[in-house]
């Protein structure tokens, strides 16, 4: 899960609470004619990343390839999980220098994805879409489509991998638009944002609505630890993606008061994080743990071992939904990576479903 992207080194919706054949019917025409004006806007954003691509001074532009297989106790034959479906993508990352060094960062990253079990099949993703400044002294502002700043997701990189932090089940999202400001003070760094709560589909702020806020410290070399806060309504969309254009759902008040820890000893790394706060009115507790293991005579071979726990209402406080997953992987080369994992879902002891994953991850120049 360690990997830093940078240095590249290792509002109520309309109607609230229906249902998606509801919202479809009664869709309206500006709506419709919002959704081919964004289209456009895309198609043109496409060709301009294009030509982007195509320069490669201070860039790098790297291509993805994901493909992804398995078989559910519950669905039989699958070929996606919670996050992950076949895709082809690409980043483009940019960094502009000047003596005092680097003062803007560009990043760009997106998927074009497959779904057999989609009506649509096609579908774009988009994950990073930022640009950040930087104006000396550890400050750096960032706008466009990022991370939010709470707990684990956004110290870790899980953009490729089965094994997931505990992002979608704890926020609801991975990433959202908005602004974003950090520092570093010392050994603290401190970081807030504000997002639309609306995830990968085009932000139409509405009543939806995330704020984040985190204060990390690096205690040593090996040891990081961070407390995060999150106030905001959530949307809750059919789909993640960007186009075909999501349809929200609902919406959820969320609040949470966030701790994470990373402590690297020897061959192993230990990341683990905990939420409490409320959904709407219900009270809900999220802990996460994992462990990844590198032994020093197999190269290129990674063990995980995580753990998911939740609690979703105060009616069942005391009793979890649990998600257990273990994963091995195994890089060919600095580019491909084997992957390989396998998930069990209990609701409170009881077996919902049991999942097992082979994964063959590209990702390079």
């Amino acid at each position: 899960m360690r990997y830093d992207r940078e240095n590249r080194i290792t509002g109520k919706p309309a109607v609230k609470y229906f249902s998606l054949d509801r919202a479809l019917r009664y869709e309206s025409v500006s709506s419709r004619e919002s959704r081919w004006h964004q289209a456009v806007v895309f198609k043109a954003l496409l060709m301009v990343l294009s030509l982007l691509s195509l320069s490669s001074l201070n860039a790098d532009f790297y291509r993805e390839i994901n493909l992804l297989g398995g078989y559910s106790s519950r669905e039989h034959f699958i070929d996606n999980s919670s996050t992950l479906k076949n895709s082809l993508g690409f980043e483009y990352f940019r960094k502009l220098t000047q003596q005092q060094g680097d003062y803007l960062t560009i990043d760009i990253q997106m998927r074009l994805l497959y779904d057999q079990e989609d009506k649509d099949h096609y579908s774009m993703q988009i994950h990073n879409l930022w640009a950040e400044y930087k104006p000396g002294l550890g400050r750096k502002l960032r706008i466009g489509h990022f991370q939010p700043v709470f707990g684990l997701e956004n110290q870790t990189d899980s953009h490729g991998t089965i094994l997931q932090t505990s992002a979608m089940m704890n926020i609801g999202l991975k990433h959202d638009w908005g602004i974003a400001y950090s520092r570093i003070a010392g050994r603290y760094d401190i970081a807030i944002a504000a997002q639309s709560g609306l995830g990968m589909g085009f932000p139409e702020w509405d009543n939806n609505f995330l704020f984040t806020g985190r204060i990390g410290r690096d205690y040593s070399d090996d040891l990081t630890a961070g407390i995060s806060l999150m106030a905001g309504e959530v949307a809750v969309t059919d789909r993640m993606q960007l186009i075909p254009a999501p349809h929200v759902l609902r919406s959820i008040k969320k609040s949470r008061l966030g701790i994470d820890i990373q402590y690297s000893w020897s061959a192993f790394h230990y990341a683990g994080e905990a939420a409490y706060g409320k959904n709407d009115a219900e009270q809900v507790l999220f802990i996460f743990n994992q462990i990844d293991y590198k032994p020093f005579g197999l190269e290129g071979w990674e063990f995980n071992l995580q753990n998911h726990y939740s609690m979703l209402n105060a009616a069942d406080w005391g009793k979890f939904n649990t998600l257990l997953g273990a994963g091995v992987s195994y890089a060919v080369s600095e580019t491909v990576k084997l992957k390989s994992a396998a998930l069990i879902t209990l609701d409170q002891g009881e077996i919902l479903d049991k999942q097992i994953f082979l994964q063959l991850y590209y990702f390079g120049r």
